[in-house]
């Protein structure tokens, strides 16, 4: 087993080694709106055909981070989530509290290229995908091999997940596109939706995005390296890092205010 991950201006790279098979994932931020892009390509290196399926999860919060910490089962009781099968697509909303509350819309979306094994499966309640005291990386139902449960509406811990099955031949490579963002009303969502329900897509915003980040990196003056610097130092200014803080012994030999 191999894994390697390479970080750029313009997106990061994630490659995978599992026996047979290698998993290449590409990240990008879309330069034209508030969407994320994860284009997965799986090669098959074996000399038969093999199924693969690939599953997406994530938490749908729809507020401010500080909201979410503060009351997050609270908060989640007011997300309400649909599924678009002529996109493929999840919907999620916040209702909204108060008239004075500004309308967020949430999507994510799921296209594939090549031969595909049945329908897109999907699931927005946490509790029947990851299952009693588990956590994402030894997920319910990806351990025990079970179909997603096509569950939509006011659930109490709401979630985002598609999952679509793949044939790929021998020595073939197939790619797998999930697009996440949001908007501020549902017929925006499902625009976007439409959008990004296409596989091509990726390759075009792709180079947008290496565009904008050679055109910024000119405009600032700044090397690649010399971004990469920045980035670090910003991320210890903005980002609580408990790497800097001193062992609790030092801190116990404090005879001052904080």
């Amino acid at each position: 087993k191999k894994y390697e991950v390479t970080f750029a201006e313009d997106k990061v790279d994630l490659w995978r080694q599992d026996g047979r098979t290698t998993t290449h994932t590409e990240v990008i931020v879309s330069p034209e709106g508030n969407v994320e892009l994860r284009r997965i390509s799986l090669t098959n290196q074996s000399s038969e055909a093999r199924e693969y399926e690939v599953t997406s999860y994530l938490e749908t919060v729809l507020a401010k981070p500080a909201d979410d910490a503060a009351h997050p089962a609270f908060s989640n009781l007011f997300v309400q989530t649909e599924f678009v099968p002529r996109e493929g697509a999840l919907l999620a909303t916040r209702r909204r509290r108060s008239q004075e509350e500004k309308q967020v819309w949430g999507f994510h979306v799921v296209v594939t290229e090549g031969e595909v094994v049945g329908s897109v499966q999907y699931e927005t309640d946490r509790s029947r995908f990851l299952g009693r005291g588990r956590g994402p990386a030894d997920a319910f139902v990806v351990r025990e091999n079970r179909p997603l449960s096509n569950t939509v509406g006011a659930v109490l811990d709401p979630i985002f997940s598609l999952r679509q099955a793949l044939r790929i031949p021998p020595g073939e490579t197939m790619r797998v596109l999930f697009a996440t963002g949001v908007a501020d009303s549902r017929e925006e969502a499902l625009r976007l939706a439409d959008k990004y329900h296409d596989i091509h897509i990726f390759a075009r915003e792709n180079e947008l995005a290496w565009t904008k980040s050679q055109v910024q990196l000119r405009y600032l003056n700044i090397s690649t390296d010399g971004a990469h610097t920045f980035q670090r130092l910003a991320g210890r200014i903005l980002f609580s890092d408990p790497s800097l803080r001193p062992r609790s012994h030092s801190l116990a030999l404090n005879r001052k205010t904080q």
